[in-house]
């Protein structure tokens, strides 16, 4: 793939919007620890089922401090903290073959904003897709197929550098994020996740694997924001697309110690599987542990044959039946995938936006925490 020219970068960002962020005062990026669990070719391995030690641990205060101070609440902390006393390595009912599980959520949940979504609004901004009839067949009509088609073949033979000026690029370009919009709009987060998936149709798989590295590097480096995708500099309509992928200091903690302690950690995403492995890895999990949106791969493509369970909503409990297959200690999630904090017994936290009534969940005998904000300087990816 040619590399974009900078005129066409910096075109493409016609209004930035900062969002508020913050830097935590206290709770420093830990290095990732390498998870010690064996790879499996063949994907995520179901362990034996395991009974007891899914109870939500007992409200004795806790022992020893191991997490960093942060921005958690204190009674999440607590919770957290003796979980990490009364379960792990060390207890004398550990098995390393059977230790407790961890599950997380992963888009505004253990990073700021969504993986998949940037991966796709750069193959947009780019236009990197694998353009074919068979590509353009997966685009909707209702959702303006044909017209994204025109504007694509439009300008696809131009020079790049020369992209920006032209109005049927800019047109493309945010009639395919609307698209993405819309669909997400009517038809569901589900239905979205898999979309966007099918359209990595002829990806091989270390392409995706170093597109999304590439992808992750330049979001670590941007301002958290808004970008506007514009047909002028006067469009009354603009779309507006979250911008700039953050770790968040208090969650690659909270990993690290837990990976410490011998939990078997898990991430489900409704990003595509290849992007949330190589994002994953940065906090020590291990691909086998990270279940995003897959699909059939023939002669390494992949296709549009998206594999079920898709981890989004009812699909991630799914998918935590089929890969993990016993209940875990620990549920970091979004506060409305109430399916994945509803599986099993054990300490449940609900992430939600700050201000929220935490009173919903706790009633349900989730914890709240608001959602961190995002970190304000730019980040490296290795």
């Amino acid at each position: 793939m040619t590399a974009l020219p900078s005129v066409l970068a910096g075109v493409l960002l016609l209004a930035a919007v900062p969002a508020r962020a913050e830097t935590p005062p206290s709770a420093a990026e830990p290095a990732p620890r390498a998870s010690p669990r064996k790879r499996h070719s063949q994907g995520p391995k179901a362990r034996p089922k395991r009974h007891g030690r899914t109870a939500p641990a007992t409200k004795a205060a806790p022992g020893v401090r191991r997490l960093a101070p942060g921005r958690w609440r204190p009674e999440v902390a607590d919770a957290l903290e003796r979980l990490l006393e009364q379960e792990g390595a060390g207890r004398e009912d550990y098995s390393d073959a059977d230790p407790p599980v961890a599950v997380f959520g992963w888009e505004d949940v253990s990073i700021t904003h969504r993986l998949g979504e940037a991966v796709f609004r750069r193959l947009v901004t780019r236009a990197d897709f694998k353009f074919s009839e068979e590509f353009w067949g997966e685009v909707p009509e209702v959702y303006g197929r044909a017209r994204l088609r025109s504007d694509y073949e439009s300008f696809r033979d131009h020079a790049q550098a020369s992209w920006p000026k032209e109005p049927a690029y800019r047109s493309y370009r945010k009639g395919f994020l609307r698209c993405y919009q819309r669909m997400c709009a009517a038809e569901g987060a589900k239905s979205c996740a898999r979309w966007l998936t099918v359209l990595l149709k002829g990806f091989s798989q270390d392409e995706l694997r170093n597109y999304s590295t590439e992808t992750i590097r330049q979001e670590f480096l941007r301002p958290v924001g808004e970008e506007l995708a514009v047909d002028d500099i006067d469009d009354p309509a603009p779309v507006k697309m979250p911008v700039g992928l953050r770790r968040i200091p208090e969650m690659a903690d909270l990993y690290r110690r837990l990976l410490d302690r011998g939990f078997d950690v898990w991430v489900l995403s409704g990003s595509n599987d290849w992007s949330l492995k190589t994002m994953a890895a940065m906090y020590g999990v291990d691909g086998s542990r990270a279940v995003g949106v897959r699909c059939k791969v023939v002669n390494d493509k992949l296709t549009a044959d998206v594999l079920i369970p898709i981890p989004v909503g009812s699909g991630q409990a799914e998918a935590l039946t089929l890969f993990v297959g016993r209940p875990p200690s620990l549920v970091v999630a979004s506060s409305g995938d109430s399916e994945l904090l509803g599986y099993g017994r054990g300490v449940r936290i609900a992430v939600a936006d700050a201000g929220a009534d935490g009173a919903v969940w706790e009633r349900k005998g989730w914890l709240y925490q608001p959602r961190f904000s995002p970190v304000r300087p730019p980040q490296e990816f290795q």
